[in-house]
């Protein structure tokens, strides 16, 4: 008997004219009750396989989070990188363009008399006074 006819069995819907021994309705709880059990402890397997795909998407999202940080983290440090040899190559710049200031203004102080730019007339100068020579400073 299915299990919806033993409770009708048991509450006398089935037969309503017969009164159930009491061994019989013990017989029918018991019965009953191990069709209960045995239908709660079967394994459901479906709930082993939700959990395992909901914990292998969530293995692929965790990875797919860490890639992405340890890509910004690359990005950020290749920048940081990128900064600071700009910033040597400004700093060599400065000290080159001081350097051939330095080697300029000594030239100038070490020449042997002859004219620098700063000694002639501008062109400008030249034309108000008339000459198209340069102007030789006096020494």
């Amino acid at each position: 008997m299915s299990n919806d006819e033993l409770k009708s069995v048991l509450s006398g819907a089935y037969q309503p004219e017969k009164i159930l021994p009491m061994p019989l309705q013990s017989l029918i709880v018991c019965e009953l009750n191990d069709r209960s059990i045995k239908k709660s402890s079967n394994p459901h397997w479906w709930i082993g396989i939700v959990s395992i795909a909901l914990t292998a998407i969530g293995v692929w999202i965790a990875y797919q989070s860490l890639s992405h940080q340890n890509e910004q983290h690359d990005s950020r440090a290749i920048e940081f990188d990128e900064y600071l040899n700009s910033e040597k190559r400004l700093e060599k710049s400065v000290q080159g363009f001081e350097e051939l200031r330095k080697e300029k203004k000594q030239e100038q102080e070490t020449s042997d008399g002859l004219l620098h730019d700063q000694d002639r007339a501008s062109p400008l100068e030249n034309l108000e006074q008339g000459t198209s020579e340069p102007k030789e400073l006096e020494e």
